[in-house]
């Protein structure tokens, strides 16, 4: 994992960090934002111009709610979750499974 942008557990918490640098670095970096200039016939990408005032904007959205109270960050985490049952996490059971609880944590 960087440094710079990684996740971990941390006392009892996963925490996901990334650096202000990294984040200009990848938002400039992101296709997503580039726009096409005709006049030039080129491909120009956004420039962050003040790192904290964007981060605090970025971190606002991530924690914005939804109608259905989801985020990005929930939202992620969904993503996250999927992927990893589908990539063959250890430590969740499935309906079928041998190790299947006859309850699971979410009925108590």
């Amino acid at each position: 994992m960087r440094p710079d942008a990684d996740a971990k557990i941390v006392d009892g918490e996963i925490v996901i960090r990334l650096s202000l640098d990294t984040m200009v670095f990848a938002a400039e970096k992101f296709p997503g934002l580039e726009e096409y200039d005709e006049e030039t016939d080129r491909i120009l990408p956004p420039v962050i111009t003040d790192r904290e005032a964007f981060a605090k904007e970025l971190v606002r959205l991530l924690n914005a709610e939804s109608e259905d109270g989801s985020t990005l960050v929930t939202n992620m985490f969904d993503a996250g979750f999927l992927a990893a049952a589908e990539d063959g996490a250890k430590g969740i059971a499935f309906p079928g499974d041998e190790d299947y609880p006859e309850s699971s944590s979410a009925e108590e």
